[in-house]
């Protein structure tokens, strides 16, 4: 008990630590108040001997996501995004195709290597086009052995890790140099309004911001409360997809009121639990279920992730897609919603959390559906 005590109270208060030696230590002002959190949380998880609950973890997580997700959107303009929501759906297709492409070289290289090699290429397929409750589902379906699961949740849980830890770090950059660059349908830089938002967040007063924050929680909590209800009432159980769907859903509806929309701290009090969200993630990624001599499952796993990414980006450069546009799709493809958010703020672009959002439970929604497909199909063709 007194551990979980403990565990909590790091993971509300280290983020507010991070953020105040942001503009005093120039480490963590080159590598963002987020990706520092992450590094923090990674190397917390690999430490011998902390005692931490992944449960406990996971649950702040989530909650931390859910939570945010509406405090993000109640300060996002829903129809500019359909300006842009062609190319959004493009690039999230080209993604998800990429997954199936590369999973399914991947099987024939594999696939005397890989026991029941079939199922491992449908899980993944499901994973980086839905999310893990994807995984789980498929697992469940196909009767996948409990160690193969283990080594593949553990091999996404590093490497899927160090491609966020790329997004959020060097790959607006790198991106950039095969992507033409993002053109705004805001009235002004995104990137400018983002860095308005923060420079109000700097000197207010301590009581101004309290209230503000309060009032942007006061909406975004209930919305989380009735949703949950909902998922309880309508399926018996809180599912993920119903929950992200159903506060993201509220968050854009509630972004039309004018007055909602106007919180001056919906974006600061959002970004503060996506640190949170960090923190608790990067704890998560331990390695220590890698060494399990089941190299060539590794491996695959890494295939997909990276070569699928990499495949994504140089097709989206022929198509002539946006930097932005391809990066939150990309996390869409591979993440799931819940990386929407910290990807956005790590770009300062806030126009593409809508599209990312939606693509994402898109994914959520068919990625069972296709990775069980793809899976029966292998095995019936080979």
């Amino acid at each position: 008990m007194a551990a979980n005590i403990l565990t909590i109270a790091v993971i509300i208060l280290l983020p507010s630590v991070v953020l105040y030696y942001k503009e005093r230590l120039k480490l963590i002002s080159w590598l963002s108040p987020i990706v520092t959190c992450y590094s923090i949380g990674i190397i917390a998880g690999n430490i011998p001997g902390i005692p931490v609950s992944r449960d406990l973890l996971r649950n702040i997580a989530e909650i931390s996501v859910c939570l945010a997700t509406p405090m993000l959107l109640f300060s996002c303009d829903f129809m500019k995004w359909l300006k842009s929501s062609k190319s959004t759906f493009l690039s999230f297709f080209i993604g998800c195709i990429a997954v199936v492409i590369v999973a399914c070289i991947a099987f024939l290289i594999f696939r005397e290597r890989i026991t029941d090699c079939w199922k491992v290429a449908g899980m993944t397929v499901g994973l980086y086009t839905g999310a893990t409750v994807n995984l789980t589902a498929i697992a469940i379906a196909l009767d996948v052995d409990e160690n193969t699961f283990i080594v593949l949740n553990s091999a996404d849980l590093l490497f899927a890790g160090l491609y966020f830890l790329f997004l959020i770090t060097f790959g607006k950059k790198v991106f950039g140099f095969a992507l033409p660059p993002y053109q705004s349908y805001e009235t002004g830089n995104g990137e400018d309004q983002v860095a308005e938002t923060t420079e109000h967040a700097e000197n207010p007063s301590r009581m101004k911001v309290v209230v503000e924050v309060m009032k942007s929680f006061g909406v975004s909590l209930p919305i989380v409360g009735v949703v949950v209800a909902l998922s309880m009432l309508l399926i018996g159980k809180m599912g993920s997809t119903f929950i992200i769907l159903g506060i993201t859903t509220l968050g854009i509806v509630f972004s039309f009121n004018k007055t909602i929309n106007r919180f001056r701290y919906n974006y600061e009090a959002g970004d503060y639990l996506l640190l949170m969200f960090a923190l608790a993630l990067g704890t998560l990624s331990s390695v220590q279920g890698l060494i399990t001599g089941n190299f060539p499952l590794v491996i695959f796993v890494a295939a997909v992730v990276f070569a699928s990414a990499l495949l994504h980006v140089l097709v989206a450069s022929l198509f002539r897609i946006e930097n932005d546009t391809v990066i939150i799709t990309s996390a869409a493809v591979l993440f799931g919603p819940a990386f929407i958010l910290p990807v956005a703020e790590s770009i300062k672009n806030r126009e593409v959390i809508v599209a990312g959002l939606s693509m994402a439970l898109l994914g959520n929604a068919f990625g069972t559906y296709l990775g069980i497909a793809l899976a029966y199909l292998l095995d019936y063709w080979f």
